[in-house]
C-alpha cells in the first residue's frame, strides 16, 4: 500500500497488486489502469510537479524492508541479516545514491557467489551468451544490470527503481539500512543545516558553505580510522576544503604538516564511499597549495600507499584515485626525484606484499606517466627494477605487466644513457 503526500495534506492511496492498479475513483483522482512497474512513473508525472513525495505506510515498508533484507541473505547465503549487512560493508543509514551503490555491491557478491558455486576460478569468468566480437561494455558504478533489477522487483513487491522511496528512513531523511539488517546502530543527533550539507561528498570544495570553514578541524581526526566515525571525519574533512576554497591569503601561511596529509590519507580507503572520495578530493586540493614539498616527501610511501588502496573500493573512487596519486608524485618530484621513485618503490611493494593487484596497476601507472625513471640515484634505480622483475614473474599480478613493462623500460633506457 502506497500514499502520497504533498504540502496540501491531501493524501491519495493506490493499492499496488502484482498485476494492476485498480480503475475508477481513488479519494478525489481518477486513476487508469495502470501496470504495476508503471505506477510510479505515472505518479511522478502527475504528482511530482506539485511537490510530493512518494513513500510507503509504515506496515507496507516494514514489509518491504524485510523482503530485502531475506532477498540479501539469498543472495549473500548469510545465516542472518546481520552477517548479511557486515558482507556489504554495511556502516550507517544511507542516502539514495549511496543505496545505489550498495545493490551494485550486492549483485557484484551475488555473481562472485554463483560463480563459485558453479565450480569457476577466482579470475575466470562464466561464458556469455554475447558474442565473443562484442565485448559486453562495464557497467558504471552503482548501476544494477536488468536482471537483476527484475530479481529484485519481484522478490520486494515493488518497482526496483523506486524501492529508496519506500524503504524505512531515520530521522535524518537516509534508509535506515542498519534497521533493515537487524544491525546495532549508533544513536546520533539529528545534523542539520550547513553542518548536515559538509557531511556529504561535495565535488567542488567551492560549493561548500564558507560558515563550515575550519583549517583545524582536521586535527580532530582519530589516528585510528573507525568506520563507524564516518560522518563526522567527512564534515571534518570538508570543514578543511571549504577553509581552501573560502580562506583568504592566511591560509596560505599555515602549516601543511605530514601528520595533517597522512591523516587524511588514511580516509582515501574508506569502506565509506562519501568518505574515500572526500578524502581524496582535499589530498588533491592540499597538493595546489604554495609552499614547501618537504612534509610530502617525509612520509611520501605511506600517503601513496594509503592512497592507492582506494582503487579497490569503487569505480569512481579508483578514478579519483590516479589523479590524486599523480598529484601527489608532482609534490614528492619538487622536493626529490629519487625520493619519489624510492616512496613508489617502498608503496607497490606493500601492494604486491599484500596482494592487491589493482593497487600495483594504480601505483605503476601514476609513476610511469610521471617518468619517475629519469635522472635517478642508481641503488634507487637498481631496487626498483628488481621489484618490477618480481612482479613481472608473478602471474597473480597479470593485470599489472603493461605498466611494470613501461616503467622498466624507462629506468633501462635511462641507465644506459
Amino acid at each position: 500500500m502506497l500514499w502520497l503526500q504533498s504540502e496540501g495534506a491531501v493524501h491519495l492511496r493506490v493499492i499496488l497488486s502484482r498485476g494492476h492498479a485498480p480503475a475508477g475513483q481513488v479519494g478525489s483522482t481518477r486513476v487508469p489502469p495502470l501496470a504495476h512497474n508503471q505506477v510510479h512513473s505515472y505518479l511522478q508525472r502527475r504528482f511530482m510537479t506539485a511537490g510530493a513525495v512518494l513513500h510507503a505506510s509504515p506496515v507496507a515498508s516494514k514489509e518491504i524492508a524485510d523482503r530485502f533484507a531475506a532477498f540479501a541473505l539469498g543472495c549473500l547465503g548469510s545465516s542472518t541479516p546481520s552477517k548479511a549487512g557486515s558482507q556489504l560493508g554495511i556502516m550507517g543509514n544511507v542516502s539514495e545514491v549511496e543505496l545505489r551503490e550498495v545493490l551494485s555491491h550486492l549483485e557484484a557478491l551475488a555473481k562472485q557467489r554463483a560463480a563459485k558455486q558453479a565450480g569457476y576460478r577466482e579470475n575466470e569468468t562464466a561464458p556469455s551468451r554475447s558474442s565473443p566480437s562484442r565485448p559486453k561494455a562495464e557497467a558504471p558504478t552503482g548501476v544494477c544490470s536488468a536482471e537483476f533489477k527484475r530479481a529484485l522487483s519481484e522478490a520486494c513487491g515493488v518497482d526496483a527503481d523506486c524501492i529508496h522511496l519506500l524503504l524505512p528512513r531515520d530521522a535524518a531523511g537516509k534508509v535506515d539500512l542498519m534497521g533493515i539488517f537487524r544491525m546495532s546502530s549508533q544513536t546520533s543527533v539529528v545534523v542539520l543545516g550547513d553542518e548536515a550539507h559538509c557531511r556529504e561528498y561535495v565535488d567542488h570544495a567551492k560549493d561548500l558553505p564558507a560558515t563550515c570553514a575550519d583549517w583545524q578541524a582536521v586535527c580532530h581526526l582519530e589516528e585510528e580510522v573507525k568506520e563507524s566515525s564516518w560522518s563526522e571525519d567527512t564534515g571534518r574533512i570538508n570543514k578543511l576544503r571549504a577553509a581552501i576554497a573560502h580562506g583568504d591569503e592566511s591560509h596560505g601561511a599555515l602549516e601543511v604538516s605530514s601528520d595533517l596529509l597522512v591523516a587524511v590519507s588514511r580516509r582515501c580507503g574508506s569502506r565509506r564511499p562519501a568518505l574515500g572520495k572526500t578524502a581524496l578530493r582535499a589530498l588533491q586540493e592540499l597538493c595546489h597549495l604554495p609552499g614547501e614539498a618537504s612534509a610530502w616527501a617525509a612520509r611520501g610511501s605511506e600517503l601513496l600507499r594509503c592512497v592507492s588502496a582506494a582503487v579497490l573500493v569503487t569505480k569512481v573512487t579508483a578514478r579519483l584515485c590516479d589523479e590524486t596519486l599523480d598529484a601527489i608524485l608532482r609534490r614528492l618530484l619538487e622536493s626529490s626525484p629519487t625520493g619519489a621513485l624510492e616512496a613508489v618503490t617502498a608503496a607497490t611493494r606493500h601492494q604486491v606484499e599484500a596482494g592487491h593487484p589493482t593497487a600495483v596497476v594504480a601505483l605503476l601507472r601514476a609513476a610511469s606517466l610521471r617518468s619517475l625513471a629519469a635522472g635517478r640515484e642508481p641503488g634507487e634505480a637498481s631496487a626498483a627494477a628488481s621489484l618490477l622483475k618480481d612482479i613481472l614473474e608473478n602471474r597473480r599480478f597479470a593485470m599489472a605487466f603493461s605498466e611494470a613493462r613501461a616503467l622498466l623500460r624507462q629506468l633501462q633506457t635511462e641507465s644506459q644513457t
